[in-house]
């Protein structure tokens, strides 16, 4: 009985650790859910842009890539704003409206630089679906 208990806190903690958004997963994260959020809310502009959603994740993951590559001396991943514009994007088409700039505007501050780095408060080093 207390293997299975013991077994099961640590499915559950595993599982909750999956869940987590952090430095090392935020490309793949963000891709997923900006991808979905594009191909839902946008759907004209995605199937202009990609061929499929599999593009779309991948174009998404890479350009992410690019940007910690530039970021990953100098500045912070805030995962407390990669948390919150993860939870923008999943919002209702409806919900995010004319407020899409307000609901995303923590998603061009994950990384966190010093004042003499990359400027990440503007849209320019941002992959396409956040532009």
């Amino acid at each position: 009985m207390i293997r299975r208990l013991l077994a099961l806190a640590a499915l559950l903690s595993l599982l909750a650790a999956c869940g987590r958004v952090n430095e090392k997963n935020w490309g793949k994260k963000s891709a997923r859910v900006s991808c979905k959020y594009h191909k839902r809310c946008n759907a004209s502009s995605f199937y202009f842009t990609f061929d499929n959603m599999k593009e779309c994740k991948q174009d998404t993951r890479d350009a992410w890539e690019d940007v910690e590559d530039d970021y990953a001396d100098d500045c912070d991943f805030d995962q407390k704003k990669a948390k919150e514009c993860l939870k923008a994007m999943r919002k209702d088409c409806k919900a995010i409206g004319r407020d899409y700039d307000d609901l995303v505007a923590s998603c061009f501050e994950v990384w966190d630089c010093p004042d003499d780095s990359i400027d990440t408060g503007t849209t320019s080093t941002a992959p396409v679906l956040l532009r």
